[in-house]
């Protein structure tokens, strides 16, 4: 009994804490200082890299890729290709987005044996719609007319 209370103290916590400090590092991603937006991408990477950050595999816990993938991430990219978004730094906001791209790349591989582990657990296939929701805004990203920064960021990683 007491293990089930600890399991739903750390899903409870994760929603109610974690939730609100993705989506201000996300909103802080796209902020027009440039200094700003690489500390919030900085932060934004330690955090989702951090080995314990991802709540306990539950089924009160299987929304956990909507909110690292839908809600940070992928809208932090589908943001950076908002052409009032790209303006407010036309010089720097191109290398936000490759940074932006390559972070979104480096989660979902370090999540891909967790989203794994939800499909066997019987909640579908979250591992394939993430992947298909990657691609389709990578490829946004390419049509952008940043193919060159695009290309030149994949060969770095």
């Amino acid at each position: 009994m007491v293990l089930r209370d600890d399991v739903t103290r750390l899903t409870v916590a994760w929603g109610i804490f974690f939730t609100p400090i993705f989506e201000c590092l996300t909103r802080q991603s796209t902020n027009p200082c440039r200094e700003v937006r690489t500390t919030a991408l900085s932060f934004l990477q330690r955090l989702l890299l951090l080995p314990d950050v991802l709540p306990p595999q539950s089924p009160e816990t299987a929304y956990w890729p909507e909110v690292v993938f839908d809600r940070c991430l992928l809208h932090l990219i589908n943001e950076l290709l908002r052409p009032e978004t790209f303006a407010t730094d036309k010089r720097g906001m191109g290398e936000t987005r490759v940074i932006a791209q390559g972070l979104l790349c480096k989660i979902y591989l370090h999540c891909l044996a967790r989203l794994s582990e939800e499909d066997a657990t019987g909640n579908g296939e979250v591992a394939l719609t993430v992947w298909s929701d990657t691609l389709d805004v990578l490829i946004r990203l390419i049509g952008s007319g940043q193919k060159d920064v695009v290309v030149h960021a994949h060969l770095e990683s």
